[in-house]
């Protein structure tokens, strides 16, 4: 069988399988309709260092066959096509530096093996709120882990996610319990807010997602422009420990649908010891028993830190680290921990 793809070049994809998806969507100057069937190459080697390099963007080769309709296509041209589009429900001929993550694949496995808060965690931050005795926010909320539980509690909390699906699945869990939370679809970049609040924190080392420095800097500034002054800021960071020791190694899991299907996870990891970056590569495909329904490539990027060199950033921003643990416990961490929980107050 002749292969769709060929031409590959570094950085992006590792292993498609025959049929991969039952359908994939338009490419804009390329293809028109739809595709119902496609062929690939079982195997395709990558460069794991290379894998946040050039956009995460592959050289898309299309050969002509019989169920693929298209007009005034040169069989030779070559077509870039974005990570985030890969194997997914659509290509894109334009190249963007935007990888977006959980979209919906990604959203339903993360809330299927991650439904609840770790207890330990949720005492945590219950603890952190009750001290607060003022209005609190969660950036990055996903969908709602902590957010709905302190919400039960009575608290006066606001949550924001630029997730559509996390946000989605959150407002849901809120309906079905009976409560009326603000939950804005905004991230750093757009967040507004017309009072200030006492607690602001971010669970889960979900501050890592920020892996640009000028990124960082703004939810700094947004961090400090909205916490009231002797506020706390808590929030956990991954260090330079955590990174995966399996690097270059497929890992692959499941969830089970309630509906009686299947995604399947499986996941890539590559570090970057320049960028202290970890990237790892999740591809989610959605079976109903051998019939592949759905897929989703997702390129997640943490940032990593040094334990101590944080500390220097947040000053910046007249935070001041009051107190670091490990997180959830009362121990001081030393130069082994993989996480670290802040606690600092608006000076």
């Amino acid at each position: 069988m002749k292969s769709v793809f060929n031409g590959l070049k570094e950085p992006v994809i590792t292993y498609f399988k025959k049929n991969l998806v039952k359908e994939v969507a338009k490419a804009a100057d390329v293809l028109s309709d739809k595709i119902q069937s496609l062929d690939v190459v079982d195997k395709i080697s990558i460069n794991t260092n290379q894998l946040d390099k050039k956009r995460q963007i592959f050289y898309y080769k299309p050969t002509i066959q019989h169920k693929i309709k298209s007009d005034n296509l040169n069989q030779s041209e070559m077509k870039k096509i974005t990570l985030s589009n890969v194997l997914s429900r659509g290509f894109s001929s334009s190249s963007t530096n935007v990888v977006k993550i959980y979209s919906s694949l990604c959203t339903q496995y993360y809330e299927l093996d991650k439904p609840y808060a770790p207890e330990d965690a949720l005492i945590c931050y219950s603890n952190y709120a009750a001290e607060a005795k003022g209005s609190m926010l969660e950036p990055m909320c996903g969908t709602g882990r902590f957010f709905i539980p302190l919400l039960k509690k009575g608290y006066n909390i606001t949550g924001f996610d630029n997730s559509s699906y996390m946000l989605d699945i959150c407002r849901k869990k809120c309906e079905q319990e009976g409560l009326s939370g603000k939950l804005l679809d905004a991230s750093f970049e757009n967040f507004s807010s017309s009072f200030l609040y006492q607690l602001i924190f971010i669970p889960s080392g979900s501050f890592c997602l920020l892996t640009e420095k000028a990124e960082t800097h703004h939810a700094l500034n947004i961090i400090s422009k909205y916490l009231e002054k002797g506020g706390k800021f808590v929030f956990e960071i991954d260090t330079l420990r955590s990174v995966n020791e399996n690097q270059g190694i497929w890992n692959k899991n499941s969830v089970n649908k309630p509906d009686g299907t299947k995604i399947v996870m499986n996941t890539l990891s590559s570090f970057d010891s320049n960028s202290r970056i970890q990237s790892t590569l999740s591809r989610y495909e959605l079976w109903e028993n051998d019939i592949l329904l759905e897929t989703e490539v997702e390129n997640f990027r943490l940032r990593l830190y040094d334990m101590f060199e944080i500390e220097d950033l947040l000053k910046q921003y007249r935070l001041l680290v009051i107190n670091k643990s490990l997180p959830y416990t009362k121990k001081r961490p030393d130069d082994k921990a993989d996480a670290v929980l802040y606690e600092c107050i608006k000076l």
